[in-house]
């Protein structure tokens, strides 16, 4: 009997003593892994583009492609935005709000002159 409680002992240690999977994820409030692609699967359908737009497969930690930083940036944007449009009353933003499914939205920011 105490041979059986200390392997269920030693089983929830491993589930639950765990350190965090996530690597280098900076930004989202996220502590899972399945949170994190859960939230990623939406934003590559508000952008219309595949993982390895930002990621490199299999590093997805990686931030040698551009467009991870620049996605990072747009994250904190609309992040940053939300706080002020809850604060105001508005509905939320997101990705999907200029892009509409497009990697590049089809009427981007004016330059500034």
């Amino acid at each position: 009997m105490i041979k059986k409680l200390t392997i269920v002992f030693l089983m929830l240690m491993v589930l639950f003593g765990q350190q965090s999977e996530l690597k280098n994820v900076k930004l989202l409030p996220f502590e899972k892994k399945r949170e994190v692609v859960s939230y990623m699967k939406i934003v590559t359908k508000e952008l219309g583009v595949k993982c390895s737009f930002c990621h490199i497969p299999n590093d997805y930690a990686s931030d040698k492609k551009a467009n991870k930083i620049v996605a990072r940036e747009m994250i904190a944007m609309t992040m940053s935005a939300n706080k002020v449009l809850n604060n105001l009353n508005f509905k939320e933003v997101s990705c999907w709000t200029c892009h509409r499914g497009n990697r590049i939205p089809d009427r981007p920011p004016l330059k500034k002159s």
